[in-house]
């Protein structure tokens, strides 16, 4: 047998056999490959079927760990709920009539712990119920809301009194009984000591959102005082049991319209003699002093709020 004759046939054969071979082996794999990810496939579709037939839910455990959750977030609440309800103010069932004699009897109570505490009020003062003081009764549904209104001025009063402020120079309310009456029932009076005081001008601020939650009774109230008891007064209105936000505050110093400027120097005695010396006085270390012991006028406008008694699982 001629091999060289032949010899492109062999090797062309044997290059085809060896692919063969590679290819039979590749085949295989790929096969047990399919083959053990079909098995898998067909436990994890026996494992599916089998936790799709069972009822794991409820699961005891889940069970039990909701109620500790829910527990835990009722007695939290609970908490709450009983902080926010210390310093709740609450409204009084009583009629139209009954309603001038309760304004008096605040206002004369106030009237003694200012003596007592030594703050000056304004001659009258009607707590923003001019109207009422003077013998209007008020309409039956709003009774519950002015009781409100009066007893959380009152409540205000008595922190002012606590931090031992100068003078209580005005106080309004939120005037909801009449909507035309846009202005407030009272004029402002004021009793201030020495020059008058720079009164800022008030901002408008939005009431609070309405809330199932919550009701807001919004109290203005603008005193004297040195810098230290308007610090105090503030920080008395954080630590008390009432629900309140200070949203606005505006400070106005009563002798702005002194300092930097030149004063006239009094005369030590009298006559043409004492006006040649006068120029020649040197002020007193009173006159000297120019700020930190003046007065402070401030205004501070105060949300009250009301919380509810019953607090419901689906409220917002």
């Amino acid at each position: 047998m001629n091999w060289r004759k032949h010899m492109v046939l062999l090797v062309g054969g044997g290059v085809a056999l060896v692919l063969l071979i590679v290819a039979l082996i590749f085949l295989l794999r790929a096969r047990g490959e399919y083959a053990r990810l079909n098995q898998e496939l067909e436990n994890s579709m026996r494992r599916l079927e089998t936790l799709s037939r069972r009822d794991p839910f409820p699961s005891p455990t889940n069970i039990r760990q909701l109620e500790e959750n829910l527990s835990a977030l009722r007695e939290l609440a609970g908490q709450v709920q009983s902080m926010l309800q210390k310093g709740r103010i609450e409204p009084e069932s009583i009629e139209a009539a009954e309603f001038a004699p309760m304004l008096e009897r605040t206002i004369a109570r106030l009237t003694q712990r200012a003596s007592e505490s030594g703050v000056l009020l304004p001659e009258r003062t009607s707590l923003g119920m001019a109207r009422y003081a003077a013998g209007e009764l008020p309409a039956r549904d709003a009774i519950p809301r002015l009781v409100i209104q009066l007893k959380s001025m009152e409540a205000i009063c008595r922190l002012l009194f606590q931090a031992r402020v100068h003078s209580l120079v005005d106080l309004e309310r939120q005037t909801f009984e009449v909507a035309a009456q846009a202005v407030a029932d009272e004029p402002v009076m004021t009793r201030r000591r020495g020059a008058e005081a720079q009164a800022p001008t008030p901002t408008q601020i939005p009431m609070p959102a309405e809330n199932p939650l919550y009701e807001t009774e919004r109290i203005t109230v603008t005193f004297q005082a040195r810098d230290a008891n308007v610090w105090e007064a503030l920080n008395l209105l954080a630590r008390s049991s009432i629900i309140a936000a200070v949203v606005d505050i505006q400070l106005a110093n009563t002798i702005a319209d002194k300092i930097g400027k030149a004063q006239p120097v009094n005369p030590v005695g009298g006559g043409e003699q004492a006006g040649l010396q006068a120029a020649a006085r040197y002020p007193t270390h009173e006159e000297r002093v120019v700020a930190g012991r003046e007065l402070i006028q401030a205004t501070v406008t105060v949300d009250v709020y009301r919380f509810v008694q019953d607090l419901k699982e689906d409220a917002p």
